[in-house]
This record gives C-alpha cells, sequence and structure tokens, in this order.
C-alpha cells in the first residue's frame, strides 16, 4: 500500500532512509547494531499511524489489533531486554518509528510539514554526527582509551576508562587496562579494588595471579592480605591445571605473606622444577623465603 501511495523511487528512499536512521538509534544508544527489519517495520506503521486520518485505507491496514500489536510489541521488547530473556534492539525500533512519523507527517501538505521537515534534516544530521562523535557510550570512550594508549597519552586513556567504567563496570577490557596503568602509578589501593571487580567480571588464570600476587607482595602493608592472596592463588593454580611455575611462584609468595615460610619454600621448589630450575628470580625468591623473608614488589609511581 505505501509502495502504491509513494511510488516505488521514494518508497526505496523511505525503506533505506529510515533503515539508516532505525540501526543508527540502536548504534547511539546500545554501542552495537542490531540485526533485522523490525526498525523498517516500525517506520511504515509511523508512517501510516500519522496519516491514517487523511487515508481510510492507511485505517483500514491499521485496524485496532494490528495497532496493538505494534505497540504492545514495542513495549514487551523492552521488558524482555531489560529482564534479561533475550536482547532486542529496541532502539532501532524507536528510532524506525519516531522517522517513519517525522517522514509521514513532512510527506503531505498540512498545518506542522515545515517543522516536520526540518526536524527530519536534524535528526538526519544527528545520525550523521552519531557515527563521528558519541562520547555517552562505553564503546566511543573506549576507542578514546585505546588512541589514548596507543599515543601514550595515560592522563587522557585514564579519563576515558573511568567514564566506561562508570557505565559499564563490568567491562574486562577497560577494566584491565585501567589497572595496569594505575599500578605503573602506584596507585595501589584502587589497583586492588580494580582488580577484584576485573576477577569478578572475567575470572581467568590472569586476573586471579595478578590479584593474588598484588595482595602478597604490594609495597604498601595496607594493601597486602596474605589469606585472601592464597585464596586467589589456590583459584588460579587449579584453574591452571597447576602447570604454571609463575602462578605457583605467586602461592608461594602469598604463603610467605601469612608467615608460613615451610609452605612458601615446597611451593617455590616445585616452581623451580616446573621451570627447570634455571630462574634467577625463583632463586632470589626461593633464599628470601629460607631466610623467613617475604616477597616485596618494588614501590612504583609517584603515588
Amino acid at each position: 500500500m505505501l509502495e502504491r501511495e509513494l511510488g516505488s523511487v521514494r518508497f526505496l528512499g523511505l525503506f533505506l532512509g529510515t533503515a539508516v536512521v532505525s540501526g543508527i538509534a540502536e548504534l547511539a544508544w546500545a554501542g552495537q547494531l542490531g540485526v533485522g527489519m523490525s526498525g523498517v517495520a516500525y517506520a511504515f506503521f509511523g508512517f501510516l499511524f500519522v496519516n491514517q486520518a487523511r487515508h481510510p485505507d492507511f485505517r483500514r491496514v491499521l485496524s485496532g489489533n494490528t495497532r496493538l500489536l505494534m505497540l504492545g510489541w514495542l513495549v514487551a521488547c523492552f521488558v524482555l531486554t531489560y529482564t534479561k530473556v533475550f536482547n532486542v534492539a529496541n532502539f532501532a525500533h524507536v528510532g524506525g518509528l519516531v522517522s517513519g512519523g517525522l517522514v509521514g507527517v513532512a510527506w503531505y501538505p498540512q498545518r506542522w510539514q515545515k517543522q516536520a521537515r526540518a526536524a527530519c534534516l536534524m535528526l538526519g544530521a544527528a545520525a550523521l554526527a552519531v557515527l563521528f562523535w558519541a562520547p555517552w557510550q562505553p564503546a566511543w570512550q573506549m576507542g578514546q582509551a585505546y588512541r589514548a594508549l596507543i599515543a601514550k597519552d595515560d592522563a587522557t586513556a585514564l579519563a576515558a576508562l573511568e567514564k566506561v567504567r562508570t557505565k559499564d563496570p563490568a567491562n574486562a577490557w577497560a577494566l584491565s587496562q585501567e589497572v595496569q596503568l594505575r599500578a605503573a602509578r602506584g596507585e595501589y589501593a584502587l589497583t586492588r579494588d580494580l582488580l577484584e571487580e576485573l576477577v569478578v567480571a572475567q575470572e581467568n588464570t590472569t586476573n586471579l595471579n595478578h590479584l593474588a600476587w598484588l595482595l602478597a607482595t604490594c609495597p604498601k602493608p595496607d594493601v597486602r592480605d596474605g589469606a585472601k592472596a592464597v585464596e586467589f592463588a589456590l583459584r588460579a593454580c587449579a584453574l591452571d591445571g597447576w602447570k604454571s611455575g609463575a602462578i605457583i611462584d605467586t602461592l608461594a609468595a602469598a604463603y610467605a605473606e601469612m608467615g608460613n615460610f615451610a609452605d612458601a619454600e615446597k611451593w617455590m621448589l616445585k616452581a623451580m622444577e616446573l621451570s627447570g630450575g634455571k630462574s634467577p628470580v625463583y632463586q632470589a625468591h626461593l633464599d628470601l623465603f629460607r631466610a623467613h623473608k617475604p616477597v616485596r614488589e618494588v614501590p612504583s609511581g609517584a603515588h
């Protein structure tokens, strides 16, 4: 019906234009594109809806059941997404509905036609701008952080990573990058807190080992916690299958932090066995444990 009303070329323009706007609406809000044609379907619905008083055929298509289906499904999809039943590109639906409605008002001579045309231009400009500037998005801030990291601009990278963490606390990549920068600056308490968040977001041997090592060897006594260090090191060893000398070295350092130098020496010897006994670092750690001394990292940064 729309194609007969508008003509094939204009119908294609409506199709493509609202496809772009609905897709960018999802990108602007969620930081990713959706898959499917539902945004365009909502654009067609919006066009018909705002013009149903003008065209009896439009009214016939938009029966009560059709309106209920389209608007009810719009709300239901938000509920399904936010209750985590499954993810729907909700803002593609909203973007399609708004853009289709605006085009519908702008299409025919009427009181609000000029304003609707101006709004369509503004919506198109905003859609294009989002492709290059979207500071409210974690994905955009991650891009800023990545470029700053490449340029070794730590201050800019940290500012961007903090914004990502505020909006997306479980973003493992952003947390891991901030951990490295904070540790290099000597911000050990914050590094510990971020590592704990990282382990919750992405529990793997690397993250568990880094947290255990910090808790066992940090130069700041208020950050160290031997019992927790042993707990995280044991989890890392178990996850790794007790194959990594580096992780077992961390476990040994954790026992030493607790004052259990017998177990520290036992596991240090195991780490040396796995590495072929040639590591001067492991030998230095073993010498410390035999002297009843824990491992301490050299302080870094100026904070």
